[in-house]
C-alpha cells in the first residue's frame, strides 16, 4: 500500500513570565543543568512542546449512507480514539484511509481505544490495515461484530500489534476472512475460539505472514462452505502445530494454493481427513516444510487438480511419499513437484498420467538420497532435472537388491533413454539403494590419542624430561587473544591442549597436533579463530558444504546471520557460517550493478513504492539472482524492496509465439516459453543463418517468435482470436506491412501467422 507522508508541525512559543509578577501563582519546574551553574540568560525564551488533539471524520464507503463518527487523534500519545454509537456504522472506510483524508498518517499512531459500545455492519475491508507502527488497540471487547459480513485484511499488517482480544467477536454473519491477519508479523498467539464460521467462505491468507506464530487451534471451525483456503498458513515461519477438528470440512475448497508454504518448523501435520474432490490448484501446497517427516495424502482425490507445481517443493525430511491414489490426466505443471526433498528415499510416480503436462522443468531434481523411482507408461523424465547420482538399473524379475533389468543408466542417460511404452518399471540405484531391514552404518569416530608413558622391554629407566609444548591463541591476522599456555612433561608422555572460547569468534579448525606426545624437540600448537561479523540476509539463501553442494536448511530475508570468513567456491564467493557450512555471499551482501534505465521500486507483492524512483546510471546493490513475480523478474535491493531485472541489463520481451529453447549450436533443449510471457534476453546470436536472442548459460530462443518480421498483404485481410472466430471490425488492407511472429500455425485445417498475443491473419492473405 501506497502511503503518503506527511510532517505536523505544531509548534507554540511561550515566554517564561518573571518570577517577580506580582498576584500570580507559579509552579516551578525542577530543573536539572548539566553543569554546576545554570545558563546565563535564564529568563530567555524557551520552546515547551505542548498536547496536540484533531479531529478525524470517519465516513462509510458507501455515498448513499450518512454514517459519521468523529475521531479524535493525539500526537503527544499518538493514541487514535474512536467514540461508541447508537446507530449501526455501515461500511465504514479504513481508518487509516480517514486519517489520509486529514493529513495524517497511520505511521504515527501507536495506540488505538474504542471508547463506547461501537456496532460496526457490512464490510470492514482493511478496517486497521497499515498501522505499522500500531503496539495495541484497546476496547476489541466493545466492538459489535454481529452485523458484519466481511472481515478481508481487518488487521492486515498491523506489524507491531503483539495482541489482539478476539473473545467478544461474534461472526456468525461473516461470508469471508480473507487475509484478516496478513502479515501481523508479531503476533505469537491468536484465540479464534470464538469464531463461527458456518458461513465463510473465504480464509485464504487468513494468518499469512504471521511469522510469530506458534500454533494455531482450529478446532471449533465448520468450514462446509469454504471454498478457498490458499496461502492460509503461508510463511507463518514460527507455527510448530496446527489443530484442526472434525469440523474443518474441505468438501467444496477449490483453491489449496501455498496453503503451508513456508512452514518451516511445522513438526506435525495431520490432512488425511481433507477431501480435495474439487481441488483444482495444489501449487506449493506443502512447500519448504522442512521438519515435516510425513504428509499423509493417500487419500487425497485429484481428478480435478490441473496445478501441482512445487507441491513437495523442499521438503527435506520426508522419507517417502503415498502418491497411489493420485490421478493427474488433468494436470499441466508439475514443475518442481519434488525438487529439494533431499531424504527422499522412495517415489512412485508410475500411476502418473502426464498426458497433458506443459512444465515439468526441475520436478525430480536435487533428490539427493533417492534409491527408488517407479516409472510407468504415461510418465515423461525428459525435462524433470533428474540428477541423482549413481548407475540406475530396472528390476525386471529381479528383487530390490538383486535387480535384473537390461537398462542399466546414469540420470543422464534414464532422462535421454527412457521409453514409456518399454521402459516402464522399478528403478534403483545400484548398491545404495535403500534397505529398510538395516539402519544406516555410520563411519566410526577417529580415536583421540590416550596419554600412555612409553613401555620398555626391560629394566628401568629414569624418566627424561622433554621439551615444552607452547600453545597459542590467535585470530587469523595473528592478534593473541590470550597468553600462551606452557605444557610440560617427560619424553613419551601424551599431552592434550584445550580449545578456549572467545566471545564473537569460531576455531578455525582443529590443530592437527592437538593431541600428541612430548619429545626432545620443543613443540607449537597453534589454534587459530575467526572473528565473528553480523549480517543480515537480503535474500532467500540455501546453505552448502565446501564443495558447492546443497545441505537441509535455509536462511530467510530479514535473518541476521553471522559469518567467519570467505571461501571462493567453484569460482564464486561464500560466506563461511562454521561446521562446513556456507551461504552464496551475493545473497547477503550482494553486489553492484548499474541502471541502464529509469528504475521504478516495488514491494513484495510488486505495488509500486509511491514516489521512489531510481535515476538511469546510478550503482544499485542487488542480492541474490532475479526473482519471479507475477511473470516478471526483479532483484531484491533490499528488504521488501524489488527493481526489474530489465533496468540493469538485458531487455524484457514478450513471446509473442510458443518459443522451444535451443543451444548454441541450434539443438534443441527441454523446456519452452507460452506466447505472452515476459522474457529478459541479453544480446543475439546467428545461429546457420537465423537470428536468436542469447537468454543466458547457452540458451537461446528465435527472434522471430518474440520480435517477428514484417510482411507485406496481398489481400486485405481478416483478422481472427485463437478460436479462429473474426474479430468484429478487425480488417488489415492491402499492401499493408504487417508484422508476424514464429511460423505459421495450423488451425481448423487452414494456416494462419500470428500478429499479436491472440491474433491471427490468414498465411493465404500474405
Amino acid at each position: 500500500m501506497n502511503k503518503h507522508h506527511f510532517r505536523i508541525k505544531l509548534t507554540t512559543y511561550l515566554a517564561i513570565i518573571a518570577m517577580t509578577v506580582v498576584g500570580l501563582s507559579i509552579i516551578k519546574p525542577q530543573t536539572i543543568f548539566a553543569s554546576a551553574s545554570p545558563p546565563a540568560n535564564s529568563a530567555k525564551e524557551t520552546k515547551i512542546a505542548t498536547r496536540e488533539t484533531k479531529t478525524v471524520p470517519w465516513v462509510s464507503t458507501d455515498i448513499d449512507d450518512n454514517s459519521e463518527l468523529s475521531l479524535s487523534y493525539d500526537s503527544t500519545s499518538k493514541t487514535l480514539t474512536i467514540p461508541g454509537n447508537s446507530t449501526a456504522f455501515n461500511d465504514p472506510k479504513p481508518l487509516a484511509n480517514a486519517l489520509y483524508n486529514v493529513r495524517l498518517d497511520p505511521e504515527n499512531v501507536n495506540h488505538i481505544v474504542i471508547q463506547g459500545p461501537l456496532t460496526l455492519s457490512g464490510s470492514v475491508r482493511y478496517l486497521f490495515k497499515g498501522f505499522t507502527y500500531l503496539t495495541n488497540i484497546d476496547g476489541l471487547d466493545k466492538l459489535d461484530t454481529s452485523k458484519i459480513t466481511d472481515m478481508t485484511s481487518m488487521f492486515s499488517s498491523c506489524y507491531r500489534l503483539s495482541d489482539v482480544n478476539l473473545k467478544n467477536f461474534n461472526t456468525a454473519n461473516v461470508t469471508t476472512m480473507s487475509s484478516m491477519f496478513y502479515s501481523c508479523v508479531s503476533l505469537k498467539n491468536i484465540d479464534v475460539s470464538s469464531f463461527n464460521t458456518e458461513n465463510v467462505s473465504e480464509l485464504s491468507g487468513m494468518f499469512e505472514e504471521c511469522r510469530s506464530l506458534n500454533a494455531i487451534d482450529l478446532s471449533n471451525f465448520k468450514t462446509s462452505k469454504v471454498t478457498n483456503t490458499s496461502t492460509m498458513f503461508q510463511n507463518c515461519w514460527s507455527l510448530k502445530s496446527i489443530k484442526f477438528g472434525k469440523d474443518f470440512k474441505t468438501d467444496n475448497v477449490t483453491d489449496m494454493n501455498g496453503m503451508f508454504n513456508n512452514c518451516f518448523v511445522l513438526t506435525d501435520l495431520d490432512v488425511s481427513g481433507f477431501s480435495t474432490a474439487n481441488v483444482s490448484t495444489m501449487s506449493g501446497m506443502f512447500a519448504s516444510c522442512k521438519l515435516l517427516t510425513k504428509i499423509d495424502v493417500s487419500k487425497f482425490n485429484t481428478d480435478k487438480v490441473t496445478v501441482m507445481n512445487d507441491m513437495f517443493n523442499d521438503c527435506e525430511n520426508i522419507t517417502e511419499l503415498d502418491l497411489s491414489n493420485f490421478k493427474t490426466a488433468n494436470v499441466f505443471n508439475m514443475s518442481g513437484m519434488f525438487q529439494y526433498d533431499i531424504r527422499l528415499q522412495r517415489l512412485d510416480i508410475s500411476g502418473f498420467d502426464m498426458s497433458k503436462i506443459i512444465y515439468i522443468s526441475d520436478m525430480l531434481n536435487d533428490l539427493q538420497s533417492l534409491n527408488l523411482l517407479k516409472l510407468g507408461k504415461d510418465n515423461i523424465v525428459k525435462g524433470t532435472g533428474f540428477d541423482a547420482d549413481g548407475t540406475w538399473r530396472n528390476v525386471a524379475g529381479g528383487t530390490l537388491n538383486d535387480p535384473q533389468g537390461k537398462n542399466r543408466w546414469s540420470s543422464k542417460e534414464l532422462i535421454a533413454n527412457y521409453d514409456p511404452a518399454n521402459d516402464a518399471d522399478t528403478y534403483v540405484r545400484e548398491g545404495t539403494h535403500f534397505d529398510e531391514d538395516k539402519p544406516p552404518v555410520n563411519p566410526p569416530t577417529p580415536p583421540t590419542p590416550t596419554p600412555t608413558p612409553p613401555s620398555h622391554s626391560s629394566g628401568t629407566i629414569e624418566p627424561i624430561a622433554g621439551a615444552d609444548v607452547r600453545v597459542h591463541y590467535e585470530d587469523k591476522n595473528g592478534l593473541k587473544l590470550a597468553p600462551d599456555t606452557i605444557l610440560n612433561g617427560n619424553v613419551g608422555d601424551g599431552y592434550i591442549t584445550q580449545e578456549l572460547k572467545f566471545a564473537g569468534y569460531l576455531l578455525k579448525a582443529r590443530p592437527y597436533n592437538a593431541t600428541g606426545f612430548f619429545s626432545y624437540e620443543p613443540q607449537t600448537v597453534t589454534f587459530t579463530y575467526l572473528k565473528g561479523t553480523e549480517r543480515m540476509v537480503m535474500h532467500n539463501s540455501y546453505l552448502y558444504d565446501i564443495d558447492g553442494k546443497r545441505l537441509p536448511g535455509e536462511f530467510m530475508s530479514g535473518q541476521i546471520i553471522t559469518t567467519y570468513d570467505t571461501e571462493n567456491i567453484n569460482g564464486k564467493k561464500y560466506y563461511f557460517l562454521g561446521n562446513n557450512t556456507f551461504v552464496k555471499a551475493n545473497n547477503i551482501t550482494g553486489q553492484k550493478r548499474k541502471l541502464k534505465h529509469r528504475a521504478l521500486i516495488y514491494n513484495q507483492k510488486v505495488k509500486k513504492i509511491r514516489h521512489a524512483i531510481l535515476k538511469r546510471g546510478r550503482k544499485v546493490t542487488t542480492y541474490g539472482g532475479a526473482v519471479k513475480r507475477k511473470g516478471r523478474y526483479y532483484y531484491i535491493i533490499g528488504l521488501n524492496r524489488y527493481v526489474k531485472k530489465a533496468n540493469f541489463n538485458g531487455t524484457e520481451r514478450t513471446v509473442m509465439h510458443n518459443s522451444y529453447l535451443y543451444d548454441i549450436n541450434g539443438k534443441r533443449k527441454p523446456g519452452e516459453f507460452m506466447s505472452g510471457q515476459i522474457i529478459i534476453t541479453y544480446g543475439t546470436e546467428n545461429i546457420k543463418g537465423k537470428k536468436y536472442y542469447l537468454l543466458g548459460n547457452n540458451t537461446f530462443v528465435k527472434a522471430t517468435n518474440i520480435t517477428g518480421q514484417k510482411r507485406k498483404l496481398k489481400h486485405k485481410a481478416l483478422i481472427y482470436n485463437q478460436k479462429v472466430k473474426k474479430i468484429r471490425h478487425a480488417s488489415l488492407k492491402r499492401g499493408r506491412k504487417v508484422r508476424t511472429f514464429g511460423g505459421a500455425a495450423k488451425r481448423k485445417g487452414r494456416y494462419y501467422y500470428i500478429t499479436g498475443l491472440k491474433r491471427y491473419v490468414k498465411k493465404a492473405n500474405f
